[in-house]
């Protein structure tokens, strides 16, 4: 894999290297007809543009990657406390109530929930 690496870095290196020696001619940016600068190769302005979308690209990859982590720590948090809830609910005693019965009524004797008609 680092052997792919190299090889498609000495070809991207190669391609810009190729793009600077026939971009050399000389370019003044100009910007609200008040500022301009001085003469520089079209190459390294086309490069800063670059460079400049290669940062402002990775500044949004950043933050959506930092948002995701903040919703995956969310819901860790979530599913342990839903975890403890369920060990806590797994571990309470299963002894009936005293004075209620613990499951249906027996066959034969009326439910006291539904109302006779």
């Amino acid at each position: 894999m680092a052997v792919v690496v190299f090889v498609l870095g000495v070809i991207v290196g190669m391609a810009m290297l190729i793009f600077a020696f026939e971009n050399t001619e000389p370019v003044t940016l100009r910007y609200l007809f008040t500022w301009q600068t001085q003469p520089i190769p079209l190459f390294l302005v086309i490069m800063a543009a670059v460079g400049v979308g290669g940062v402002v690209a990775g500044l949004f990859g950043l933050a959506a990657y930092l948002r995701g982590r903040r919703i995956i720590r969310e819901q860790r948090r979530t599913i342990a406390a839903l975890q403890a809830e369920l060990h806590t609910l797994r571990t309470l005693p299963v002894d009936a109530p005293a004075g209620g019965t613990a499951g249906p009524a027996p066959p034969g004797e009326p439910s006291s929930e539904l109302s006779p008609r």
